[in-house]
């Protein structure tokens, strides 16, 4: 497979986007832990609402791949940005005495959750831009169209435990 020269100048976008995404969920975990749903459903709607509006509004514009994939770039550094925004109002003001030693410690013990996290975030991304490159601009729309409905739909099963698991569980007496 050859990657055309607008490959970059997406995957770069892309992967940026996917690095922000990621840093907003992690921002969005411990609302969860806390009990605050409302926040972190806020938090992912408006997200979504910013993205859909940024790509929106740069399909009528300039429908050009790379422009699209700044848009979902800068949409997910404000998603970013809101998560981290509402997770501080959450915990309030945090003291933190980094040292070399713990950022360390951090980076290996995370980086296999960020692995996992940036292919996963990345897969739909690659596999769109290799179904482009093998059957053309309608077949990878088509593929993508139909990822997205099936990611709504599978949504459902996430949202309903997460809201209803944790006080559940907190219920059974054992």
């Amino acid at each position: 497979i050859v990657m055309r020269p607008v490959g970059a100048a997406v995957m770069l976008p892309l992967l940026l986007a996917t690095v922000f995404q990621i840093i907003a969920d992690f921002f969005l975990l411990p609302l969860r832990a806390l009990g605050k749903f409302a926040s972190e459903t806020w938090v992912t709607a408006q997200s979504n609402v910013i993205l859909f509006l940024g790509v929106a509004t740069c399909l009528l514009l300039d429908q050009s791949a790379p422009v699209v994939a700044v848009a979902f770039a800068a949409s997910r550094m404000i998603s970013a940005s809101m998560s981290y925004r509402v997770l501080r109002g959450a915990l309030g003001p945090a003291r933190l005495t980094p040292s070399l030693r713990d950022g360390w410690r951090g980076l290996r013990t995370g980086f296999p959750y960020f692995v996992d996290a940036t292919l996963t975030n990345a897969s739909p991304h690659l596999e769109v831009l290799l179904i482009n490159a093998l059957a053309g601009a309608l077949a990878a729309g088509l593929y993508q169209a139909g990822t997205r409905l099936t990611q709504g739909t599978l949504m459902l099963g996430g949202v309903i435990s997460n809201v209803f698991l944790t006080p559940l569980s907190k219920s059974v007496k054992g």
